[in-house]
């Protein structure tokens, strides 16, 4: 037989009648890049896990310190909190509460933006019904122009913001919410910019 690639520490209680079992516990994860440090307990019916806590990710930038909750009936997890982004840029400092049917989330704080240009400090509540988020506030813009100091509130049905104000300008800048972009010019505007219903609404520079 070939050499074999395994868990080392693995301890598993209750299987069920899949075969599948409940309560593992799995330290040491091997070179195939499964994780180190897995606790799963209360698997559902389906086999997902309930209460999955997961330290030291791997090299394939699978989360470092994810803490999952509360799954609901297709298997995503409420309360997910994850830690320690990878170089792939995933976010660092993920604290996402009460998923809503569909599997969105709603009260988004992630933290620490990484070289992508993904935000920094984006604190996100009262999501609408088409899971787009109202009372952005986003800080710390990076080198690719992304703003510091965005604050969106009361956004329409479009989903575009009204009230947008924006501070801290580079000679070009980008607004990126919801995967909608806007590109403002530097040029004739004040350092403070109040967008409504999509129309700048700017005084001159003086």
């Amino acid at each position: 037989m070939g050499q074999q690639q395994a868990y080392t520490n693995i301890r598993a209680e209750n299987m069920d009648s899949t075969g599948l079992y409940q309560d593992i516990r799995a330290d040491n994860m091997d070179s195939t890049g499964l994780y180190q440090d897995i606790r799963a307990d209360n698997m559902d019916s389906i086999g997902l896990y309930q209460n999955i806590s997961a330290d030291n990710m791997d090299s394939t930038g699978l989360y470092q310190n994810i803490r999952a909750d509360n799954m609901d009936s297709t298997g995503l997890y409420q309360n997910i909190r994850a830690d320690n982004m990878d170089s792939t840029g995933l976010y660092q400092n993920i604290r996402a509460d009460n998923m809503d049917s569909t599997g969105l989330y709603q009260n988004i704080r992630a933290d620490n933006m990484d070289s992508t240009g993904l935000y920094k400090n984006i604190s996100a509540d009262i999501k609408d019904s088409t899971g787009l988020y109202k009372n952005i506030r986003a800080d710390n813009m990076d080198s690719t122009g992304l703003y510091k100091n965005i604050r969106a509130d009361n956004m329409d049905f479009t989903g575009l913001y009204k009230n947008i104000r924006l501070t801290t300008w580079t000679p070009q800048v980008y607004i990126k919410i919801s995967g909608l972009t806007t590109r403002i010019l530097k040029e004739n505007f004040s350092t403070e910019i109040d967008i409504n219903n999509g129309n700048f609404k700017t005084d001159p520079k003086s």
